[in-house]
């Protein structure tokens, strides 16, 4: 009975620790399921320059009236460098030299929906992991904000809770973590100093208008960073510099 009861006590510990199935396909990545997100995270926030205390929100029955949605596919991939062996992430169509060919692995897709043509509209940020077999592992966090000409600001961060049973779980948001932050601003850019209360900034390598594009490159990531004595700073992030890839 003790043997029994061990083999069953392993089992549901095993069971609790194997990362769940998401019923989660990217066909289903659509208008409804945006408009959603935009519902859990109380809706968008305005113009970062016309709404610079982030209080205004932005007219929601315009918003979801046409929708562009961008994808990029990254891989875990096994390169040489240095005549060493090592693991690396890479963009599945621009392929790096020297990579080996791998087993087939995790990827991750990262989706950009961008709502309207007018910039100002809305974007959310959503990336997901899949393992080999094409199940969902993983979904988010996922950001909330705004597109404008080359860049994306985001305010809000919604969290997803997965269903054990394999079902498409749950999208949640924290106000507390995402608006009553004791500062929660950080100077980005613009003159004289503008505070903008944004959780990430994305810039491209077009600056033409988002909605028009068939594709672009985030070239630089801004992210706040709460600091051990209680004010946010900026950070940066250099995109090809991380990856060692322009593409």
């Amino acid at each position: 009975m003790k043997i029994t009861i061990l083999i069953v006590i392993s089992g549901l510990w095993l069971a609790s620790c194997k990362i769940p199935v998401i019923a989660f396909k990217e066909s289903e990545l659509d208008m409804r399921y945006i408009k959603q997100l935009s519902v859990v995270a109380g809706g968008y926030r305005g113009h970062p320059v016309s709404d610079p205390l982030n209080k205004k929100l932005g007219q929601e029955d315009t918003m979801f009236q046409s929708i562009r949605i961008y994808a990029c596919t990254l891989q875990v991939a096994t390169t040489i460098r240095n005549n060493l062996v090592e693991e690396t992430i890479m963009n599945a169509f621009h392929p790096s030299v020297g990579t080996i060919e791998p087993m087939k692995g995790d990827e991750f897709r990262l989706y950009m929906a961008v709502m309207g043509d007018v910039a100002g509209s809305m974007a959310v940020y959503l990336p997901a992991m899949f393992d080999a077999s094409g199940q969902c592992r993983r979904l988010g966090p996922a950001w909330v904000g705004t597109w404008n000409a080359g860049e994306f600001s985001f305010y809000k961060t919604l969290q997803h809770r997965a269903d054990r049973l394999g079902g498409p779980g749950q999208w949640y948001y924290d106000r507390r973590e995402n608006e009553d932050r004791r500062t929660g601003s950080i100077i980005l850019h613009g003159s004289g100093g503008a505070l903008r209360k944004q959780s990430v900034r994305m810039l491209t390598d077009h600056i033409e208008n988002i909605a028009s594009l068939d594709s672009f490159r985030v070239m630089r990531i801004f992210r706040r960073s709460p600091s051990q004595i209680g004010a946010d700073k900026g950070v940066q992030s250099d995109i090809p510099g991380v990856f060692h890839d322009s593409s």
